[in-house]
């Protein structure tokens, strides 16, 4: 028996057997019998999905605000100095494309970080994954704050946005670690509410800070989010049990990202929902203070507000998830976002140069349509792969990322007309996602006609 890989009767008297399937991951038709595990298969993986211990409401609630901080890492690593970016060229006397891999380097090496401690926490642990991430964030936002020229300033970003992958990665697992069933999609709607605070207060701040110091405040403040999330992390309780974690070598922990790239129906409802969003979506971090300020003519605390607006007013497309979500099925709702998707692009392709007004109501409709999107397709794949949650956790992560740089690198690179290119985006999302989208139904194997929150 191999012992890097953790059999059933190991686990047998440690916890009570796995819930039955969600609909969700009920065949739609039936299917040919799975082959049998191989007698001689090395895959570190969890024999079955634990039931999460119950919680008290007050750590409950310490959990939903520690979560949301770790989830705020990459937005406020990012949003919070881009008010600053167009005067950062003046500063470092060089270009925009240059001055934009900060951005780009960042999500880079974030991906890289994912990759890394997402697999690793599922055999270490989720706890010292995280001392270790806030630890390493704090020393390198110090140094982005000393940086005396650009090149410095990326490779500080490169090592910080690194650390910045342990939280990003730690924050979807402890979702599926400490919640289940409707408490999970409740907290997940929860967390990604107060997650818009990031793109609306982060831009406000670095904008007022501005005003009175130089762009080396923001990363300073950075500095202090990071001292905030290692206490908090100290207070935090290990959600991830010895008995169910993997066993192994260190490098054995990357074979669960293996294990799920295998599972096809979750590839391919990740492909679904994360390109339409995903696409833009980095673009527009990197350039949205070009278009509001250069292209427009807005100062740094105008164009704050408006990207502040447009984050806070997507709200509306959570409670419009929450008002539907136990009569739309994940059939109806997906193809509502795609549609959404499209007419969105169109509609900035011929208005969006018009007016700042007008570019950002179509951003605030892009917005709402990404609130939407994620909670459900969040669960819905969570629900898709029991186990494995940090190998799930990175490979979503990373998925994100991924699109999201693909997305940005031609954008950037090219520096040209910013709107029509963020339209093009979005087209090209909704083209993408949609072929995906009719593969997996054509495919038939996984049961979209339930509803995105089952009733109870």
């Amino acid at each position: 028996m191999s012992n890097q890989t953790k059999t059933e009767a190991d686990n047998s008297g440690a916890q009570a057997a796995p819930a039955p399937a969600p609909a969700a991951l009920q065949p739609a038709a039936p299917g040919p019998a799975p082959a049998a595990p191989g007698p001689q298969s090395a895959v570190p993986q969890l024999a079955t999905s634990f039931t999460p211990a119950p919680l008290s409401r007050g750590y409950k609630v310490f959990l939903i605000v520690y979560i949301t901080l770790l989830q705020m890492f990459t937005m406020f690593s990012t949003d919070l100095y881009t008010p600053a970016l167009p005067g950062m060229t003046v500063y470092f006397q060089t270009s925009e494309s240059i001055v934009n891999l900060t951005l780009v380097v960042f999500f880079v090496f974030q991906l890289l970080g994912m990759l890394v401690f997402g697999p690793v926490s599922d055999r270490y642990g989720r706890k010292p994954i995280l001392l270790i991430g806030a630890s390493a964030y704090i020393l390198t936002s110090l140094g982005c704050t000393l940086a005396q020229n650009i090149g410095v300033l990326i490779g500080f970003r490169a090592l910080q946005a690194f650390a910045v992958g342990a939280a990003t990665s730690m924050a979807t697992a402890l979702v599926k670690d400490c919640f289940i069933g409707r408490t999970r999609e409740n907290v997940l709607v929860l967390v990604q509410a107060v997650f818009i605070l990031g793109p609306i207060i982060a831009p406000v701040i670095g904008a007022q800070t501005l005003q009175f110091f130089s762009w080396r405040a923001s990363f300073a403040i950075l500095v202090l989010l990071g001292m905030v999330v290692f206490v908090l992390t100290l207070f935090f309780r290990e959600s991830l049990p010895i008995s169910e974690r993997l066993t192994g070598s260190f490098f054995a922990s990357f074979r669960g990202l293996a294990v799920v790239a295998k599972n096809r129906d979750f590839m391919l409802f990740l492909l679904v929902t994360t390109i339409f969003v995903s696409l833009p979506f980095l673009a527009y971090l990197s350039v949205a203070a070009f278009i509001y300020e250069s292209f427009f003519g807005l100062s740094a605390l105008e164009y704050s507000y408006y990207f502040a607006a447009a984050a806070g007013c997507s709200v509306v497309g959570l409670l419009l998830y929450k008002l539907i979500e136990r009569r739309i099925t994940i059939r109806a709702l997906t193809t509502a976002l795609l549609i959404g998707t499209v007419l969105c692009g169109l509609g900035m392709l011929l208005f969006g140069h018009s007016s700042a007004f007008v570019f950002f109501l179509m951003m605030m409709v892009y917005q709402a349509i990404e609130m939407m999107a994620r909670p459900y397709s969040v669960n819905t794949l969570f629900d898709l792969q029991k186990d494995d949650t940090g190998s799930a956790s990175s490979m979503m992560n990373c998925s994100y990322t991924v699109v999201g740089l693909i997305g940005v690198l031609p954008v950037v690179a090219l520096a040209g007309d910013y709107i029509t290119s963020l339209a093009v985006l979005l087209l090209l999302g909704f083209a993408f996602s949609l072929v995906f989208w009719l593969v997996l139904q054509r495919r038939g194997r996984m049961n979209l006609s339930v509803t995105c929150t089952p009733p109870r």
